[in-house]
């Protein structure tokens, strides 16, 4: 099971739309982002997880979000893509503090 839905990273990227990319399309960014995941964290907690803690959920969202704008910009003579470095960083860090026991994964709950 994903961590996150096609949807949850259009929402965050606010750039990516159907004609853009299809959800199935989407849906690659995300397996490759839970991958990473799943291959950071394995040492540490068993995984897939689920249910998905939230922290989880946010490192998936924008690590899916920075793939998905990174291709999406890939074309473009600059090959900018905005936010995608800010995300794909961000998502990295957490994932490191996370297995390293600097951060540790609650459920929605809080426990």
């Amino acid at each position: 099971m994903a961590y996150c839905t096609p949807d949850e990273v259009r929402l965050l990227t606010n750039q990516v739309s159907g004609k853009d990319f299809s959800d199935s399309e989407i849906q690659q960014f995300i397996d490759q982002a839970d991958g990473e995941i799943n291959a950071e964290l394995i040492s540490v907690y068993t995984v897939p997880f689920s249910p998905t803690p939230p922290l989880v959920k946010m490192v998936s969202v924008q690590l899916a979000a920075a793939y998905c704008l990174t291709a999406l910009y890939a074309g473009h003579s600059k090959n900018v893509a905005p936010n995608a470095s800010v995300w794909k960083s961000n998502a990295k860090g957490l994932l490191d503090e996370i297995a390293k026991g600097k951060k540790i994964l609650l459920d929605s709950s809080g426990d």
